[in-house]
């Protein structure tokens, strides 16, 4: 197959619409997400009271383990001990949670962070070529969350569903991202919004 990115500059948006196969359905969907990203780390011994905290804002206590809870348009993905990346439609993340006082420390990482969902009966497929991670439903559970490299570019990941993925990218990365998702999922075609 003829790569299709070959003549477009590494460093320019790639354009949105569809990529690779043209024919049929495109087997990946790729979107970014509007959301508000930040880290809530709780200070040490209060991880149980923070999360008991933010069960009581939002309803839903965040896992401390690395798996995804959402309420609503909150989510709260555990990444390590005490430690909660959390992806918010509602509101600014530090006025949000900033409640916590001095249990926790909030930082708002919405600048430096893109949010992508990846969606489709393809994405199976595409993941397996760009992670070393086995990522089958049977060894890795729905709403299980993990961070690791997707074409050796940093991620934190979950899954919403069988078929959604979403992928929390570093801004910096977020071209290399998307030209990898769009390279590898060519063969399957890929919308890219």
């Amino acid at each position: 197959m003829v790569d299709g990115l070959a003549s477009h500059p590494p460093g320019q948006p790639l354009p949105r619409g569809r990529h690779g196969r043209t024919t049929g359905p495109a087997g990946l969907r790729l979107a970014c997400r509007d959301a508000r990203v930040g880290t809530i780390a709780a200070r040490r011994g209060a991880a149980a009271a923070v999360a008991d905290r933010l069960r009581d804002l939002v309803g839903v206590a965040p896992v401390d383990r690395p798996v995804a809870v959402a309420a609503g348009t909150t989510t709260f993905v555990g990444t390590a001990p005490g430690r909660w990346t959390v992806v918010s439609e509602a509101a600014d993340v530090e006025a949000q949670f900033g409640l916590l006082g001095d249990q926790a420390a909030v930082v708002d990482q919405t600048g430096g962070m893109v949010i992508y969902e990846a969606a489709g009966p393809a994405l199976g497929d595409v993941l397996a070529a760009l992670t070393a991670v086995d990522l089958h439903p049977s060894v890795f559970p729905l709403g299980s969350a993990l961070t690791t490299t997707v074409a050796h570019i940093g991620v934190t990941a979950w899954g919403e569903a069988a078929d959604r993925w979403i992928f929390l990218v570093g801004r910096s990365f977020a071209l290399a991202f998307e030209r990898a998702m769009v390279a590898t999922a060519a063969a399957h075609g890929i919308e890219l919004a």
